[in-house]
């Protein structure tokens, strides 16, 4: 659990899931547009419940099942900033 902790809740450390989705959130929000909010917020949601999150949390939900959501909400981020940024439909 230490190591989970390390890689997805710690701001400090440049490649964990926290500071990688920071970076996003920040970005996104510099480059929003008037109707491609949705990739914003969805970004920003997941970054709050990082940011928020802890690892007791992650340990009650269990890691795999954790890290499965993760992947499946960024899989809809990237989605919406296709559709949002790129004109890319799903």
């Amino acid at each position: 659990m230490n190591v989970a902790e390390l890689l997805i809740l710690k701001p400090d450390v440049p490649r964990s899931l926290h500071a990688c989705l920071e970076e996003i959130a920040d970005l996104l929000e510099q480059i929003e547009s008037g109707e491609a909010r949705r990739a914003r917020r969805l970004a920003t949601s997941l970054y709050a419940n990082i940011r928020y999150g802890d690892r007791e949390y992650i340990a009650e939900r269990g890691l795999n099942e954790y890290l499965t959501d993760f992947l499946q909400r960024i899989q809809r981020i990237a989605g919406q900033i296709q559709k949002d940024y790129m004109g890319w439909k799903q």
